[in-house]
């Protein structure tokens, strides 16, 4: 007599046992990434070059004449060293963009557009303030 031994159930096992180990694998590994702590500014490439961009396009928004009248704000864009720290100096930048050639509606489209470099990179409370706010 003589046995017929088909695949399939223990194919049908084999999967499943596999499926489970994966999807176990993949949560274990998820898990070990979340409490992995984030990379500072300095140490991820992609920050620093989001904090370069952040920071050139302030500068050149007001522009050397801007920059002139308002060394302070020239040292401290310079100075920065995160994003944060820019995001504090926009009232500043603002002001000094407002003051130099665009006046003050101009200078708000200006800060409202520039929120889109500050994203994912600021929490997400600063700028829920500026999320409904229009260019004037």
């Amino acid at each position: 007599m003589t046995t017929h031994f088909t695949h399939a159930p223990f194919m049908a096992a084999l999967h499943k046992g596999f499926a489970s180990r994966l999807v176990h694998g993949m949560r274990n590994a998820l898990r070990r990434l979340a409490d992995q702590p984030a990379l500072p500014p300095e140490a991820d490439p992609i920050a620093a070059l989001r904090v370069d961009l952040t920071r050139n396009t302030m500068l050149s928004t007001v522009g050397e004449a801007g920059l002139e009248r308002n060394p302070d704000l020239l040292s401290k864009l310079h100075a920065a060293k995160d994003m944060e720290t820019l995001w504090y100096l926009r009232p500043e930048w603002m002001a000094a963009l407002s003051a130099s050639k665009y006046g003050e509606a101009p200078a708000a489209s200006y800060a409202l557009a520039l929120n889109a470099l500050f994203e994912g990179m600021v929490p997400p409370s600063f700028l829920a303030a500026y999320a409904k706010r229009q260019p004037m």
